[in-house]
């Protein structure tokens, strides 16, 4: 990916996102607003080959033709901190898990901070190849980070996982463990945070 092409279009909110210290992806405000597709063909060019939208309602119908009429898969997976049910919430972590280790995609709600984060904690909660967490970027008022809402989906998603689930996501019998030592390594990395520039 061109990490210096992309940085050159002052998306909003715009960061790199990692897998194995590498970057995998990156995240930001929608593209989907008239004034910003013409970012699409740009992002494109500079190796992002897939568009992660997590808007539930709010999202474009005409947004996914713009996606692909630039060379871009599409992919809604909407995220939220209670609407969307769980069941569709776990069928969008095997998506996500699939997305990241591909490489190459860019990932937004509307702004690109509270349910991007959210979908990237879970990603990093449920995943078990996601072996680092993400840097968080929604802050509150007091300048504080939103943990409430991405514990609350996190514990209801796992509350309504099944067997079945857990096997599909790749876990093995240490799954317990390791989802309550994931949230404390979630909730304490976010003190390092280190701001990007590019």
């Amino acid at each position: 990916m061109d990490i210096s092409g992309l940085s050159s279009l002052s998306i909003p909110n715009f960061k790199p996102i990692t897998l194995n210290s590498e970057v995998v992806g990156f995240r930001g405000a929608t593209l989907s607003a008239p004034k910003r597709r013409w970012m699409l063909r740009e992002i494109r060019q500079c190796g992002i080959h897939t568009y992660v939208d997590l808007r539930a309602g709010d999202h474009s119908d005409s947004f996914p033709l713009a996606c692909e009429d630039a060379g871009i898969k599409y992919l809604h997976l909407p995220t939220d901190k209670f609407r969307t049910p769980d069941t569709v919430i776990i069928s969008n972590l095997f998506a996500l898990a699939e997305i990241v280790a591909e490489g190459g995609f860019y990932i937004s709600c509307a702004l690109g901070l509270h349910r991007t984060d959210m979908a990237l904690s879970l990603n990093y909660l449920f995943n078990p190849k996601a072996n680092e967490p993400p840097i968080l970027h929604a802050i509150l008022d007091d300048g504080r980070l939103r943990y409430r809402d991405i514990f609350a989906r996190a514990g209801s998603v796992y509350r309504t996982l099944s067997e079945k689930d857990k096997e599909y996501l790749g876990w093995g019998n240490s799954f317990e463990n390791e989802y309550v030592n994931r949230k404390r390594i979630l909730q304490e990395y976010q003190g390092e945070v280190a701001v990007w520039t590019g």
